[in-house]
């Protein structure tokens, strides 16, 4: 039975199209589909409004006085309709330019080699122009020895996410990361946790590895169960989480409830003769990798997610840009998950910004991806 809460868009586009022709053949081409099926559309929103709105015989059609009176208010509301959708595509393609623009400032300093320390405050001045949502709070927090924010939104299960930051392993902090981990804790309705790990060159690998571990035991020493943990990262964040997940494994550790994985950067980019040919974002890798890794990687290779068996590994959620340049790295990572008996989603969104995800407050693909993290968060059980 058909109500009127079931009148839908498509109806009205039927309806329009039939009255400006006053043939169903030629407005059933001009909306690409059959004569058949605009007659049911017509039909059904006949039966929606209660009355005949076309009277029709072998040879002709003509609009009734239900059919006048509903075309003027018809045509308006698809107008109407037609314009809020072009006010949003020009809202998104003003986000993606400003997106652009903020990081011109990191492109022009990585092209020219700047000090990391310059970069840094670049990157913190980019992050503040994104708080996190109004209900959260954030409170300063000690997870074991290593320093960090805790965001509580205003509402909140016993899920707690320990997020860890991207930035190389040499850029980023957890204040400046308090926008994105709290979009995020909102979306999952969960407490988060965000580790200010150690950062090279000051601190190379494993300090980073050794804090983000530190973080996950100190939640799970306060009294959270493991499966009402998930880890997430993006960018090198990503890979961090992935390494994590092997120091638990080996240890014989519990595994989190699952983790998500926000345009993981996995793997190194190849090194090239000319490395003019590379964009500003592989050159800032190469050195950012060099400076976390440093000479000696033998230690590394163990906790190299690449190269490693992910057996055991928790339900993975995967996010990436289409535009990313570590996109196809990360559908290798993907498959090799696969291949390990890994539970693994990959979402890809149609974006080019790398971590896309941090401008959720402008960018809807953004914040889209955010929800679905949080549903993902809150349902996956890999006890299932």
């Amino acid at each position: 039975m058909f109500t009127p809460s079931g009148l839908e868009l498509r109806h009205l586009r039927a309806f329009i199209a039939v009255a400006e022709a006053l043939n169903f053949g030629r407005a059933a081409r001009s909306l690409h589909l059959t004569q058949p099926s605009l007659s049911r559309q017509i039909r059904q929103l006949e039966r929606l409004l209660g009355t005949q709105l076309f009277a029709r015989d072998s040879h002709s059609v003509s609009m009734t006085a239900a059919g006048n009176a509903l075309l003027p208010h018809a045509r308006l509301v698809l107008a109407d309709l037609d314009t809020a959708v072009s006010a949003v595509r020009d809202a998104a393609g003003e986000a993606a330019v400003l997106v652009r623009q903020l990081w011109e400032p990191i492109a022009r300093m990585c092209e020219a080699d700047a000090e990391f320390s310059r970069i840094r405050s670049e990157l913190e001045r980019i992050y503040a122009h994104y708080p996190p949502p109004d209900s959260v709070e954030i409170r300063p927090v000690n997870a074991g020895g290593v320093p960090g924010v805790e965001l509580r939104p205003a509402r909140r299960t016993g899920l707690t996410i320990v997020y860890l930051h991207g930035g190389g392993m040499v850029f980023g902090s957890a204040y400046g990361y308090r926008g994105l981990a709290g979009r995020l804790a909102v979306a999952a309705d969960a407490t988060a946790i965000v580790p200010d790990y150690r950062l090279a060159p000051e601190h190379p690998f494993p300090a980073g590895l050794d804090d983000a571990v530190r973080t996950y035991e100190w939640v799970c020493e306060r009294g959270t169960d493991p499966d009402d943990i998930v880890l997430v990262g993006d960018s090198t964040g990503g890979a961090l989480v992935l390494s994590t997940l092997l120091r638990i494994a080996a240890s014989g550790g519990q595994m989190p409830r699952s983790a998500i994985l926000l345009c993981p950067a996995a793997g190194h980019v190849a090194q090239q003769d000319d490395s003019a040919e590379l964009s500003w974002e592989q050159r800032l890798y190469l050195r950012t990798t060099a400076a976390y890794l440093g000479a000696d990687r033998t230690q590394w290779e163990r906790d190299d997610p690449i190269t490693a068996d992910l057996t055991g590994l928790p339900p993975l959620l995967v996010q990436i840009a289409s535009g990313d340049i570590h996109s196809h790295r990360t559908r290798t990572l993907v498959e090799r998950a696969t291949a390990c008996g890994v539970d693994i989603t990959l979402e890809t969104y149609a974006a080019e910004e790398h971590v896309f995800h941090a401008f959720w407050s402008i960018l809807p693909d953004a914040d889209e991806a955010m929800e679905r993290a949080g549903t993902f968060a809150k349902s996956t059980d890999k006890r299932k």
